[in-house]
């Protein structure tokens, strides 16, 4: 593994471009370092686990769920661990668009985050550049129509808090569908692209349950709920009890056990029906 006096310290840039050649061709740390950051930091014990910052194996992305608290969700949830694109609430979090959300609360990102996954799942299926995607937002047509009443200000976050179901219903992928049915020739409207969506996830759920996935990884790490950083002026953590609230949420939106197990379902219902 190396002399720990020859790693790299923090801050030396020649260094760390040395280790990443090293990374490549399993040299002294960087042999152990190319097993990725979960499998390093369990043989190098200590407090090297609890500082690994990654998720189901996952090194995570360059988004700090303290700030905008719905990508915690998503980064628990999705099927390849600590991969942005399954906790892309930040977009909806940070630039309040296409309807204003508190980021700083759990309240309502169940739904948010179920919304972004399954879009992202149908966009990467088909494929469409995930840079393209904010013109196909799923808007909830309830959150929607109370967005455009200034004297409602704040009630579309609430409301997806409140009424997670019935946002989701209303969810609207406005162009992509048209596109589809456009390019198909079959009628697809956002239901259907929701469904397919859905399907998808399922998918990959079942698959990584069957390789082994243990449904107690759903989380993020313990750092994000015990240290704090300042966000708009205040200490800001993620609250074990809500996200606890938000993956049983979750896992009720999907229709999955209190597991986060997805039934067995029919051949159509697992992604082997239509396109999904």
């Amino acid at each position: 593994m190396g002399d720990p006096a020859g790693a790299p310290r923090w801050g030396d840039g020649p260094g760390l471009l040395r280790l990443l050649d090293d990374i490549a061709h399993r040299r002294g740390w960087g042999d152990l370092l190319a097993q990725g950051t979960r499998r390093a930091a369990a043989q190098l014990g200590g407090r090297a686990p609890r500082l690994a910052m990654q998720v189901k194996g996952l090194e995570l992305p360059a988004f700090d769920p303290r700030a905008t608290f719905g990508i915690a969700v998503g980064l628990a949830t999705v099927s390849r661990g600590g991969d942005h694109r399954g906790g892309t609430t930040y977009a909806v979090e940070a630039a309040r668009y296409p309807f204003p959300v508190d980021r700083f609360t759990l309240r309502g990102k169940a739904v948010l985050t179920v919304m972004v996954q399954d879009l992202n799942a149908v966009l990467d299926s088909l494929p469409v550049c995930g840079f393209g995607a904010a013109g196909f937002t799923p808007r909830p047509r309830l959150l929607e129509l109370l967005t455009g009443l200034p004297a409602l200000r704040g009630l579309p976050g609430l409301a997806a808090a409140m009424l997670p179901g019935l946002a989701r219903r209303g969810s609207s992928f406005g162009l992509l569908s048209r596109i589809m049915a456009a390019v198909t020739g079959e009628d697809w409207d956002d239901g259907r692209l929701s469904r397919a969506g859905d399907r998808i996830i399922a998918a990959e759920r079942r698959f990584c349950l069957q390789a082994g996935l243990d449904p107690a990884d759903d989380d993020v790490p313990a750092r994000f709920k015990t240290e704090a950083i300042t966000v708009a002026g205040a200490p800001r953590l993620i609250p074990e009890a809500g996200m606890r609230q938000a993956l049983a949420e979750y896992y009720r939106l999907r229709g999955w056990d209190r597991e986060g197990r997805p039934p067995a379902g029919r051949a159509e219902d697992q992604g082997r029906g239509e396109c999904g």
